[in-house]
């Protein structure tokens, strides 16, 4: 047995080394800017929403839990990344689909029909094509449930 092959091993069996493996993985070299950027870029756009979902769910015994839900789901991701960090990640184009359907919708749910449920739905949906898009539906199929439990969050409209 290499080298390598034993410490590729060795790493795969703990649990800690994996996360520290995937972490290395995401801020290594260029991907520390894509990460930075793509997530500048997405708080810059959905600011006014997390404001808003702030306004919402601060002091409100009914949706206090938003603040949580975040925390849960980064739990969910946790729980898979040994997967993550040996899942072979690439760009998978059609994500560009779920991303621009996203983007499309939180600005019609702005300037056509305002309605934050809509706009935090589509939130989701552009988180879920930017994973999509940027590290292919190996990844996906593991962050999938974490994605998609972010839907407790959004606030439902009392009106």
């Amino acid at each position: 047995m290499t080298m390598a092959a034993a410490s590729t091993s060795s790493l795969a069996s703990k649990p800690v080394e994996a996360g520290a493996l995937l972490m290395r993985r995401l801020l290594a070299g260029p991907n520390a800017a894509r990460v930075g950027l793509l997530a500048v870029a997405f708080i810059g756009l959905f600011h006014a929403w997390f404001w808003a979902q702030h306004q919402h769910s601060w002091g409100n015994g009914d949706w206090s839990h938003a603040y949580l839900v975040p925390v849960i789901a980064g739990y969910l991701l946790w729980q898979e990344r040994r997967g993550l960090a040996w899942a072979r990640t690439c760009v998978f184009w059609p994500g560009l689909a779920p991303l621009t359907l996203g983007i499309v919708c939180y600005v019609f749910f702005i300037v056509g029909v305002p309605n934050h449920l809509g706009q935090g739905l589509a939130l989701i949906l552009t988180l879920f094509g930017v994973v999509l898009l940027l590290a292919g539906p190996a990844v996906m199929q593991l962050a999938f449930c974490a994605i998609a439990y972010l839907v407790f969050a959004v606030t439902i409209p009392e009106k």
